[in-house]
């Protein structure tokens, strides 16, 4: 049975073909196309139409110097112009200006951010720091400035520059020696000493169990008094995402109740 060219497009679009394309796509990033710069964002070929029906690149409208044209990822820049993608930035210093990891640029007067700047960061000092996710979307969300440590833009109002350190085994984790931080969030409820990190938003100390935003879980027994509270000495966290168990058996961390065995392991079929 013969299978034609327009019939193999539809059903790869309808994702009922998975495909591999070698060579035939173009490239994400900046391209001198004849008497246009152009910016692509996505590597789908010409021949293959679009999903959304839109282009897939964006053009720079402005006179650009081709003999000082220079990219940086999402940046680019000539002798007297700065671009975000396709996008002039206002007041951006084209000579100093040089782009970054995780849509960060800076120039000797701003530091930039997705095209726009931040205010109060000193440029000069200014670095990103890499952490060890494999997620590349959240490989660069902290930055550092001689006087602060920013979260996406965000300022932590860190104790030491100097201790601040990312804990590698949870994303978005940190700690500066004095107080932990959940992105731009700093916790100041538990002690720093005992906390241990469960993951995601969740963490315990000697006395509590935590959510960075719903504060303690404290048991809600109702009106039977026979429920246990929970036992922090004996307290871990389970597979399910916002479930503990103690030596008494499962709690919600979202309902604040105990649930049964049944109920926890119907949350792990839902995983």
């Amino acid at each position: 049975m013969k299978i034609s060219l327009k019939k193999i497009v539809s059903l790869v679009l309808k994702g009922l073909i998975p495909i591999v394309l070698y060579g035939c796509g173009q490239s994400i990033g900046y391209k001198d196309v004849g008497s246009e710069i152009r910016y692509y964002s996505t590597t789908t070929p010409d021949w293959l139409p679009s999903a959304s029906g839109g282009k897939r690149y964006s053009i720079i409208k402005e006179y650009v110097n081709r003999s000082k044209f220079e990219t940086f990822e999402t940046y680019a820049k000539d002798d007297k112009t700065v671009w975000f993608y396709t996008i002039p930035i206002t007041g951006a210093d084209a000579e100093s200006f040089v782009g970054l990891e995780g849509n960060y640029a800076k120039d000797k007067f701003r530091v930039y951010l997705n095209g726009m700047p931040l205010q109060d960061v000193n440029s000069e000092f200014f670095e990103v720091i890499e952490s060890n996710q494999n997620n590349e979307l959240f490989k660069f969300i902290y930055t550092r400035t001689d006087k602060d440590i920013y979260c996406m833009g965000s300022p932590l109002h860190v104790s030491s520059i100097h201790n601040f350190e990312l804990i590698p085994e949870f994303l978005f984790w940190a700690k500066d020696g004095v107080n932990y931080f959940f992105r731009s969030r700093k916790i100041v409820i538990g002690n720093y000493d005992a906390i241990e990190i469960f993951g995601d938003q969740w963490y315990k100390d000697n006395l509590f169990v935590y959510h960075t935003e719903r504060g303690a879980i404290i048991i809600d027994k109702g009106l039977n008094s026979d429920i246990p509270s929970l036992d922090i000495n004996t307290v871990q966290k389970t597979e399910v995402g916002g479930y503990f168990r103690d030596k008494f058996g499962y709690i919600s961390g979202y309902s604040k109740k105990r649930v049964s065995i049944e109920d926890y392991e119907y949350q792990k079929i839902e995983l």
